[in-house]
């Protein structure tokens, strides 16, 4: 809220180069990611997968609140839409989240190109495997919110 505040009160020169350093921001974190996620999905690969007994997440699905919002909360930090777009953290499973879902998807098959998830709009076992390996890997989120996703995501 205050970021939106603060940008509205800029010129629109400003808002512009601020909205800039924000992508820019937001691409080296996400490559810093990428990388450390590689590391530790290929490292997961041998084990088991993650110590996640969570259930499915999609349409038709059991849609553990928790579960939808830990995705919710992923897609809003690391992959958004075009237009900067984010879903509401409310841990129901809707129209936006089904999107976010096969936008992560797509966007783990691209940077994984092993990965070969379907794009079915469901966090099953491989989904969940690699938003886990994600969030376990990125040094800037919360240890007890990673371990907390991965017990009720599936992976």
């Amino acid at each position: 809220m205050i970021g939106t505040a603060l940008e509205f009160s800029r010129s629109d020169k400003n808002a512009r180069a601020g909205e800039a350093m924000s992508m820019k921001r937001r691409g080296a974190r996400l490559a810093v990611v990428a990388v450390t996620a590689m590391a530790a999905v290929a490292g997961l690969a041998g084990t088991s997968q993650a110590d996640s007994t969570g259930r499915n997440v999609g349409y038709g699905q059991p849609n553990i609140p928790k579960a939808v919002a830990c995705v919710q909360k992923f897609y809003n930090h690391y992959v958004e839409d075009d237009r900067g777009r984010l879903v509401v953290v409310d841990g129901k499973f809707g129209p936006d989240t089904d999107m976010a879902v096969h936008k992560i998807q797509l966007l783990v098959n691209q940077r994984f190109p092993g990965a070969q998830l379907q794009v079915d709009g469901v966090v099953g076992p491989r989904t969940g495997h690699y938003i886990i390996g994600v969030l376990r890997s990125d040094w800037f989120v919360d240890r007890g919110y990673a371990e907390g996703c991965a017990q009720v995501l599936p992976g």
